[in-house]
């Protein structure tokens, strides 16, 4: 996975947040370095890019999954079905997670 149709996609797991590195990215990713630079604030969170994309095998092991873009600013992804998989995370509306939190701080 490169990104979405219209949002770049990063995904966190073990309080790292993994995002694809932008030189792979055809979108540009405004808001993607947007939320990296809200994310660099947060004590211990880790950063990461990945230069070969994201692997499913990846997103099956992802605490969280995120999209962005400029419109929607941060959204968390609830779920994901892949062939004939179906990979489900918690509630978009949770105020603990990452994307909650860094949503909060871009629109503050």
């Amino acid at each position: 996975i490169l990104e979405g149709s219209y949002t770049n996609v990063l995904y966190m797991e073990d309080s790292t947040l993994f995002y694809v590195d932008r030189c792979n990215n055809y979108l540009q990713g405004i808001m993607q370095d947007q939320v990296l630079f809200e994310a660099e604030k947060i004590q211990g969170l880790s950063i990461e890019a990945l230069t070969e994309g994201i692997e499913i095998s990846q997103i099956r092991e992802a605490d969280e999954v995120i999209i962005c873009n400029s419109l929607m600013t941060v959204q968390n992804v609830r779920k994901i079905i892949y062939g004939d998989e179906v990979y489900s995370w918690g509630s978009s509306s949770s105020s603990d997670s990452l994307a909650s939190m860094l949503k909060g701080k871009l629109l503050s």
